[in-house]
C-alpha cells in the first residue's frame, strides 16, 4: 500500500511540487497576517516578517538537498544489491 502511494506520488512529481509550495505559501502568508509579533526576542524577528517561517522552511530545504548529495555519496544501493 505504501509502495503504491510512493509510486503514485514519483509519477506526479510536477503536482507534488506545486502542492507543496502551495503549503509553504499558505503557512507563510498565516504568518504574515496572523503571528503575534509584539514581543520579538531577537533582531531577526524584529526587523525580517516571518522569520521563523522563512527559517524553517530554508532548513527544510537544506536537509532535503543535503540528503539527496549524502545519497548519491555511496549510501543508495541498488535494489538487488544484497542479493549478490
Amino acid at each position: 500500500m505504501i509502495v503504491q502511494l510512493f509510486e503514485k506520488l514519483d509519477k506526479n512529481r510536477l503536482a507534488v511540487r506545486v502542492c507543496t509550495f502551495i503549503s509553504a505559501g499558505v503557512v507563510l502568508l498565516y504568518t504574515l497576517l496572523f503571528a503575534d509579533n509584539d514581543h520579538p526576542h531577537t533582531w531577526l524577528e524584529a526587523h525580517i516578517p516571518a522569520f521563523w517561517t522563512l527559517f524553517t522552511i530554508a532548513a527544510c530545504g537544506i536537509l532535503v538537498i543535503g540528503a539527496k548529495i549524502y545519497g548519491s555519496l555511496g549510501i543508495k544501493r541498488e535494489e538487488d544489491y544484497y542479493d549478490k
